[in-house]
């Protein structure tokens, strides 16, 4: 059970850079304007890591508790899918959306 538990964090922590990422590339693909695909590149992944950090950070001193921490998780998430899929990323959009998904529902029964 504790090596699941292990497996499954490192996916989390895998998914929260695919994440990050995704954001970059989102930003950078919605709009036409060069100087606005640069800005929201940079601030769609700050914004969602200043957030997480607030929130959802180990050592924070706001962090949510648990069940309103999983969905805190997974409305960022599943605020990235849509962008994904908006940019024309389904497959991406499906498969970081799926993911979190299991993801969630197996820390969730882990009690992680």
């Amino acid at each position: 059970m504790q090596a699941i538990k292990l497996i499954n964090q490192g996916i989390a922590f895998l998914l929260e850079i695919a994440m990050l990422i995704s954001l970059v590339y989102c930003g950078f693909q919605m709009v036409e304007i060069i100087a606005l695909k640069y800005l929201l590149a940079l601030a769609f992944p700050v914004i969602v890591a200043v957030l997480w950090g607030i929130f959802n950070a180990p050592r924070s001193a706001h962090r949510l508790a648990q069940p309103l921490r999983m969905f805190f998780e997974m409305a960022l998430y599943i605020v990235t899918a849509i962008l994904l899929y908006k940019t024309g990323s389904i497959t991406m959009a499906i498969a970081l959306g799926a993911t979190a998904i299991i993801t969630e529902i197996v820390a969730f029964v882990l009690k992680n």
